[in-house]
């Protein structure tokens, strides 16, 4: 269940987020576009997070894959 305190959560690793998505996209409008996907997605399955891991580490997998996503349909 989405609530205020992921919210909260994810809003702090934006930075971050951002960077790694930049760096593997090459565009910053890009890159606030896949941040915005990898947010939505880690919302969507906040329920899958059981805290195995450090939730930047969890964070970061998701935007990359995200970012890999956009490059996948950016190429078609």
């Amino acid at each position: 269940m989405v609530n205020d305190c992921s919210e909260t959560r994810i809003e702090d690793h934006l930075p971050r987020m951002y960077r790694v998505a930049l760096r593997i996209v090459g565009n910053p409008d890009e890159a606030e576009d896949v941040v915005q996907d990898a947010c939505v997605k880690s919302l969507r399955g906040w329920d899958g997070f059981h805290g195995q891991c450090a939730l930047i580490t969890w964070l970061h997998r998701i935007t990359v894959n995200c970012a890999r996503d956009h490059l996948r349909r950016r190429r078609r």
